[in-house]
């Protein structure tokens, strides 16, 4: 079953780019359009499940597009792809609630295994991303005295890496409801809407 991709970027070349990039593979591109149009397409795009969203640094206004997808009950995952970044734009994307970044310089073999990684329910967030988001915004200013535990803590790090609750419970040898629980009350004890915000918390409390 193929991978339906949705290209949303202002550039003609990294439309076409990308196109090139997934001939012959099992994912197809089902929709391109400009940044500006992405949001109202994809609505009408309902089996679209990964978008990427071509945005330029200060680049922030583009990233209004994930707020509208938010609204969307099968939000489909968002790859940023770029050029080029800033610490600004990384910080809003990942509030925004975008799965990952990569770059224009990475090779074919990469965004294809980006794709298929962020479908699996990974993050493509490095750590680098998330220590620059937490110095360029406050979207994790919950207190830094806020008290894991350690199987808590241990989450977390795993969460950091871009791991998926399946892979945790495995890396960690629990049961996976055991994760879904674990990564819950970590939201709730630090105050964050969802994992990547978590991960930012981490790294910027030095826990990871």
């Amino acid at each position: 079953m193929s991978i339906r991709l949705f290209v949303a970027d202002d550039r003609d070349l990294v439309r076409a780019g990308l196109r090139r990039f997934v001939a012959g593979t099992d994912v197809e591109i089902i929709g391109e359009s400009t940044v500006k149009d992405a949001a109202t397409l994809i609505t009408n795009h309902p089996a679209v499940q990964l978008l990427t969203l071509g945005i330029e640094p200060p680049g922030t206004e583009g990233l209004a597009v994930l707020d509208k997808l938010n609204a969307i009950p099968a939000r489909p995952h968002c790859l940023i792809y770029v050029a080029r970044t800033s610490a600004e734009m990384i910080a809003q994307a990942i509030a925004n609630g975008a799965n990952g970044l990569l770059l224009h310089d990475a090779n074919r073999e990469t965004f294809l295994e980006g794709v298929q990684r962020l479908l699996t329910g990974e993050s493509l967030w490095s750590r680098e991303d998330l220590r620059r988001a937490g110095a360029a915004s406050r979207l994790t200013d919950a207190t830094s005295d806020v008290q894991l535990t350690k199987r808590e803590s241990e989450v977390i790090v795993k969460m950091v890496d871009g791991l998926t609750n399946k892979q945790i419970a495995q890396s960690l040898e629990i049961s996976y409801e055991t994760v879904k629980e674990h990564v819950q009350h970590i939201l709730r004890k630090i105050g964050v809407t969802d994992r990547t915000q978590a991960a930012v918390w981490a790294v910027r409390n030095g826990l990871a």
